[in-house]
């Protein structure tokens, strides 16, 4: 007897929530150690975003800095060293470096009037 296999196609819809998550939890307290912080947009079903370019906004508080953003994109010549960067493929990235305390930092990334659930890395 032949098996059948079931598969859904869908189209995403609207921008509604960003996601964060990042490559490790807990930083190392000198001053060089770096989290990679990805930022996903998503509809409101939870289903990645794809075309359009958003501007997203980075900010961290507390013993970290954010040091550099990027998007992948091999053809993206803007400025790394800022607090903002347009998405790719829905997707955006933060360089987020320790500082020399120990303590917690708190990522959040805003765009077009939504706000993200913080990400909070350790610095140990």
């Amino acid at each position: 007897m032949a098996s059948t296999r079931e598969y859904t196609l869908a189209t995403s819809g609207e921008f509604a929530e960003i996601e964060l998550s990042s490559d490790k939890n807990t930083l190392k307290a000198d001053g060089y150690d770096i989290a990679h912080v990805r930022v996903r947009l998503l509809d409101a079903f939870g289903r990645r975003i794809n075309d359009p370019a958003i501007k997203v906004q980075f900010q961290v508080n507390g013993d970290a800095e954010l040091l550099a953003v990027d998007n992948g994109w091999e053809m993206n010549v803007d400025f790394h060293y800022q607090s903002t960067v347009l998405t790719h493929n829905g997707q955006a990235l933060g360089l987020i470096r320790s500082g020399r305390d120990c303590g917690r930092c708190e990522v959040i990334v805003s765009a077009a009037g939504i706000v993200s659930k913080p990400l909070s890395l350790n610095v140990r």
